[in-house]
C-alpha cells in the first residue's frame, strides 16, 4: 500500500437496512446506490446501500440475513464506531435527541492532546445499539498549537487534506444539523502497539498522537501518571459502564484524508489481573475500504503481513488483520 492510501468507504453491519438508511439520512447522508441481494453458498443473504455525505468516506450499510431471511445480529459496543465532525455540537445533539437518541448522554470536553476552546465530544447509542460519536473543535487543539508536524485530517479544513480537491462543502441541512462528515473510525484492539505497527507499515498510516494512559476511577477516566504504577481506583462511585480499575490506551492514526482511533482496553479479572477486552466478532461489524493501485499486490502484501481472508459477508471479499479487524480493498 502507498504512503497516501485513502479510505473511500466504511462498511457497517446493521440489523435493519431501511432503519439505518433513515437514521443516517437524519445525519445528512444521501443514498447513492442499493446493492443485493447477494446470496452465499450457505444461503445467507446480503443487502447493502451506499450513502454519501459532503466530506469524508461514504458509508456502506449492510444487512446480513440467514437463509430464512432473519437478520444475523452483529456484535456492537465500543469495539468499532463511526465519529462525525459537527460545526455546532449543541445543535447537533439537540437534533440527535429529537431522533430518539442520546437522551441521557452528556457533551464532554476533550482533553490532553485534543484539549482546546470548544473542543467537545459525545458518545451515544444508535436505535439498534451501536456506539456512535460526535466531535467538534472549531479552533486548533493542544497538539496543533504545539506545532505537530502531522495533524489529523479535518473535514472542514482544506489545509489538513492530503488529496487536493474542491473546498469543503457546507454541512447539509438535516434533522441532525451541521454534520461535515466522518472524522474517524474508532476500533477496539487487543494490543495497541501491534495495531499501530500494522496500520503504519502495511496500510500507509501515520501515528499523529497517543493520549496518556488512563484508568476508570470514580466513574470517570483519570490519567495515570507517567512512569508510576496505577493508583488504587476510587470505588465509592458506582460505575455501570466499566469495572473499577479498567485501563485504556488511545491514539490517532491518519491515512491520507481519514483518521483511525485504536483503543486498547484492559479490564481487571476477579484476581485483579488486567486482561485485554476484545471480541473478534465485534471487530467485523465495521470495516474500512482502502483504495489500492493494484488489488492483487495490495492483498498479497496484507496476507504476507499476517492478514487472512474473511467470508463473513457473501460476495464482499474482506481480509482480517492478525488480531481480527476486518478491512477491504477497492481499485483506485
Amino acid at each position: 500500500m502507498s504512503a497516501s492510501a485513502r479510505v473511500i468507504a466504511l462498511g457497517m453491519l446493521v440489523p435493519d437496512l431501511d432503519e439505518a438508511i433513515r437514521v443516517f439520512g437524519a445525519f445528512g447522508y444521501r443514498q447513492e446506490a442499493r446493492g443485493g441481494p447477494a446470496i452465499g453458498d450457505d444461503g445467507r443473504i446480503l443487502r447493502t446501500a451506499r450513502l454519501s455525505l459532503a466530506n469524508g468516506p461514504d458509508l456502506v450499510v449492510e444487512q446480513l440475513d440467514d437463509a430464512d431471511g432473519e437478520p444475523l445480529l452483529p456484535h456492537w459496543g465500543l469495539d468499532s464506531h463511526p465519529c462525525w465532525y459537527v460545526d455546532d455540537i449543541e445543535m447537533a445533539v439537540a437534533g440527535v435527541r429529537e431522533q430518539g437518541m442520546a437522551a441521557g448522554n452528556t457533551v464532554l470536553d476533550r482533553f490532553a492532546a485534543e484539549a482546546g476552546e470548544e473542543s467537545t465530544y459525545i458518545h451515544f447509542d444508535s436505535p439498534w445499539g451501536m456506539d456512535l460519536e460526535l466531535i467538534s473543535n472549531p479552533h486548533p487543539v493542544a497538539y496543533e498549537i504545539e506545532g505537530a508536524e502531522v495533524v489529523c485530517w479535518h473535514p472542514s479544513r482544506p489545509h489538513t487534506w492530503a488529496v487536493e480537491g474542491p473546498p469543503p462543502k457546507p454541512a447539509p441541512r438535516a434533522p441532525v444539523p451541521t454534520n461535515r462528515g466522518t472524522a474517524h473510525m474508532g476500533l477496539r484492539v487487543p494490543d495497541f502497539d501491534q495495531a499501530v505497527r500494522f496500520f503504519v507499515e502495511h496500510l500507509g498510516c501515520e501515528l499523529v498522537f497517543e493520549l496518556p494512559r488512563m484508568m476508570r476511577s470514580g466513574g470517570v477516566w483519570t490519567v495515570i501518571p507517567d512512569a508510576e504504577p496505577a493508583p488504587e481506583p476510587d470505588r465509592s462511585v458506582p460505575d455501570q459502564r466499566f469495572p473499577h480499575g479498567t485501563q485504556i490506551r488511545i491514539g490517532f492514526l491518519r491515512c491520507a484524508d481519514f483518521n483511525f482511533e485504536p483503543m486498547e482496553l484492559l479490564i481487571p479479572d476477579p484476581e485483579g489481573v488486567l486482561r485485554p477486552a476484545f471480541d473478534p466478532e465485534a471487530a467485523k461489524v465495521m470495516h474500512p475500504v482502502f483504495e489500492a493501485d493494484s488489488l492483487p499486490n495490495a492483498e498479497a502484501g496484507l496476507v504476507a503481513a499476517g492478514a487472512v481472508p474473511d467470508d463473513t459477508l457473501p460476495s464482499m471479499p474482506r481480509l482480517l488483520t492478525p488480531w481480527g479487524q476486518a478491512v477491504a480493498l477497492a481499485s483506485r
